[in-house]
Order: structure tokens, then sequence, then C-alpha cells
């Protein structure tokens, strides 16, 4: 999982929690990571929701 969060293109230089939670997502093979943050966009492979979007999109 450190490999995947070290190799992960989260951010130039991500924080460890954001690191591991997409390592962590990303290893278990989630369906969807939802989340406040936008900077998991850039991370490949990475399924998310954005609530924002959501919201603006008047989804919830």
């Amino acid at each position: 999982m450190l490999t995947t969060a070290q190799g992960s293109n989260l951010l130039s230089e991500p924080t460890t929690p954001d690191a591991i939670h997409a390592a962590t997502a990303l290893q278990a093979s989630r369906a969807l990571f939802v989340t406040k943050d936008t900077d998991f966009r850039r991370v490949e492979g990475l399924p998310i929701a954005v609530l924002d979007d959501l919201a603006d999109a008047g989804q919830f």
C-alpha cells in the first residue's frame, strides 16, 4: 500500500493522509470514493464523486 501511496499522482507533494486514503481505496477496489477534496481527481484509476459537484447538480 505504501508503494501505491508514493506512486499516486494525487498532488505534486501529496500529504500522507491523502496518499493513504487514495492507496487504500485503490487497493480495496472500491466502486466509488466520495470526497470534498477535488485533488483526488488527479489519482488515476480512482472513481470519485465530489460532494460539491453532486450538490450543484441537485443530486442530494
